[in-house]
């Protein structure tokens, strides 16, 4: 999304490029574009990164509104990779503290949030409008990911609750789990969740779709707004379905590692992020109903 010359700069890097959307950034204002301090967590993949775009409110030259939610690009090596990610769950992203201070970066490498959220085109043009990333909503299609994993935890989740219920032998009951009717209920519920969440999803997906057929780039705030509450929704419901399987299964879940114990606080960290913040969405999406504001990031 970033203007012709800064893009073609990051490709002939080949290096990956990572992201926090946190505007929390301190700008100065420089000839030639900004130089920026701060300290942001939830770096993920940081360390297998060239790049990464900082969240930062910035004016913009050439962009109205006044200052907006940007990502402020600079090279990893200009910064310090804190080695600080042991959390909750998401073990595997990586996910470290990064700072600078005083590190300037272009304004061909500020990427305007606010602009890029009405209209999902590459500042500054030189792209090909027939590929599908420059053919849907930029917020939608970003996050699609987050739902997919989610859905696909869920459904496994489903599965090793069926069959550990199956093979469990319930001592205080004198019968195998399975055969009891609380554990019948117990496994309806979970799986009508999963199967909510899948038709929820799948509903997304196909959104994104219509929209890409048409090349709809720019939507309304309520159509994004519905969009990143139904994100919410699938991941919260991911994560109850996590903690559910884990208390329906018993002690024998609960130990580090466990396939079950590993998911529900892996959904939990997804659930929690910005993108699919429960209250935060539902609360956006309400207020877009009566025209009011929607989320400034996604």
């Amino acid at each position: 999304m970033l203007p012709p010359r800064a893009r073609e700069e990051i490709f002939a890097s080949d290096q990956f490029v990572s992201d926090i959307f946190f505007p929390i950034g301190k700008i100065e204002y420089v000839e030639g574009g900004v130089r920026l301090s701060g300290e942001w967590k939830w770096g993920s993949g940081i360390d297998f990164c060239g790049w990464i775009g900082l969240g930062a409110m910035v004016d913009v030259p050439g962009q109205p509104g006044g200052p907006q939610p940007c990502l402020v690009t600079v090279k990893v090596s200009e910064g310090e990779i804190v080695k600080d990610w042991n959390a909750f769950g998401l073990n595997g992203t990586g996910s470290n503290t990064f700072r600078i201070n005083n590190v300037f970066s272009r304004w061909d490498m500020v990427l305007p949030l606010g602009a890029i959220k009405k209209n999902t085109v590459p500042i500054g043009g030189d792209y090909d409008p027939n590929e599908p990333v420059y053919r849907v909503p930029f917020g939608p299609a970003f996050c699609v990911g987050f739902g997919a994993i989610c859905v696909g935890a869920a459904q496994r989740l489903q599965r090793e609750l069926h069959e550990r219920i199956r093979s469990r032998q319930r001592v205080v009951l004198g019968m195998k789990e399975w055969e009891s009717p609380v554990a019948q209920r117990n496994l309806g519920e979970v799986t009508t969740r999963v199967e909510t969440i899948e038709a929820l999803f799948g509903r997304y997906v196909n959104q994104l779709k219509d929209w890409c057929k048409v090349g709809k780039t720019s939507i309304e705030s309520e159509e994004e707004a519905r969009m990143a509450a139904w994100r919410a929704y699938i991941s919260r419901t991911a994560s109850q379905i996590g903690f559910r399987s884990l208390e329906l299964l018993g002690g024998a879940a609960a130990y580090r590692g466990d396939l079950v114990e590993v998911f529900a606080r892996d959904l939990l960290m997804i659930s929690i992020h910005v993108g699919q913040a429960y209250e935060d969405h539902m609360m956006f999406y309400g207020r877009a109903q009566y025209g009011m504001s929607q989320h400034p990031l996604v």
